[in-house]
């Protein structure tokens, strides 16, 4: 939570019972971890909290549950209850990679699923990503926008989750881990742990559209960051005889998109038919013009960034021009079938 507070699951492993887990606590720094009651058993997976006092534990489903069990206290772990609205599980889920932002919490599960709770893990929804079992976490932006990754493949949403689709991205994205860089608008960073797959972070400044390599010599399983300075990766071993390690970002910082580009940001590109025009600012409307430089469509951009349906204009690259009272930017647009 903070340089005094943080929560720790541990698995014991000094034991018969492998999946036996301890709950420890501590509000003194690093080294004042002591051992608290554990509100689930064997079934708590991690504790992710919203604040010193409010907190969600993600426990597993039992088999045969319908739900997922999740608990919360409100009193720093004195006591657990479960949450008022509980998401429905699948068979044999488990939850995974987990990201707070403000109030908001998403869990990815083993299933493919995304569980969101916005109102600190009162209540939950639960939404397909599309990537199924390849589904290896979620990345995001703002309480809005993010990435779900796995396997090869990027999903985007635009809605807190609810709803994904595919991201057509070029160059050497990573997803065995993938985080967004705070305080970076539009900026990811992902990396790749496998022996076959080139080593090195990748970072994004388009929102997952086009990767970039930052090194090649070091292969990495974690993420964290706290700015575009301030930013830690888990080396991997290349062999089993050495120690992996911990390692630092030192170069210039991870930068956001140049002035203007976010902000004109038309996604995805390509499409088979759906768009996301910018938020009014800069720009006012947008003027779509086929091959033949023929206007086909004028919108009115609204007060926060709006999907619009472009199916009836039909396959084909289109010029989508963004107009501002002192400004215009153009876009080239692919629709697919």
């Amino acid at each position: 939570m903070d340089n005094e507070t943080a929560w720790a699951v541990i698995e014991n492993r000094n034991i018969s019972d492998k999946e036996a887990r301890e709950l420890r606590k501590t509000t003194t720094g690093i080294t004042g971890f002591t051992q608290v009651p554990n509100p689930a058993g064997p079934q708590l997976r991690f504790i992710r909290a919203f604040s010193a006092s409010i907190a969600v534990a993600a426990v597993a489903p039992l088999p045969g549950g319908a739900t997922w069990p999740f608990l919360r206290t409100t009193d720093g772990g004195q006591t657990w209850v479960p949450v008022a609205q509980a998401p429905i599980a699948l068979a044999s889920d488990e939850p995974g990679e987990a990201v707070v932002l403000g109030n908001h919490l998403w869990i990815a599960t083993r299933s493919g699923q995304v569980l969101h709770t916005a109102d600190a893990g009162q209540t939950w929804t639960s939404s397909p990503t599309g990537l199924g079992t390849e589904l290896r976490g979620v990345a995001f932006q703002d309480t809005q926008r993010g990435l779900a990754y796995g396997g090869t493949r990027l999903m985007s949403t635009m809605d807190s989750g609810h709803t994904w689709i595919p991201v057509t991205y070029t160059g050497p994205a990573r997803t065995t881990h993938l985080i967004a860089v705070p305080n970076a608008v539009g900026s990811y960073l992902s990396v790749g742990d496998s022996y076959n797959s080139t080593a090195g972070p990748a970072l994004s400044t388009d929102y997952g559209l086009t990767w970039r390599q930052l090194e090649s010599t070091m292969r990495h399983s974690k993420l964290a960051a706290s700015s575009p300075t301030r930013v830690w990766a888990s080396e991997v071993a290349e062999i089993n005889s050495q120690a992996g390690g911990l390692v630092r970002y030192a170069s210039i910082p991870l930068a956001t998109r140049q002035t203007g580009q976010s902000e004109s940001f038309v996604y995805p590109n390509p499409t088979t038919g759906q768009v996301y025009l910018p938020a009014a600012g800069p720009f006012h409307s947008a003027v779509i013009y086929d091959a033949l430089g023929k206007q086909r469509r004028l919108i009115s951009l609204e007060q926060h960034i709006s999907a619009h349906t472009l199916q009836e204009l039909g396959p084909g690259i289109y010029e989508v021009l963004l107009l501002g009272n002192r400004q215009r930017q153009s876009v080239r647009l692919v629709v697919i079938r």
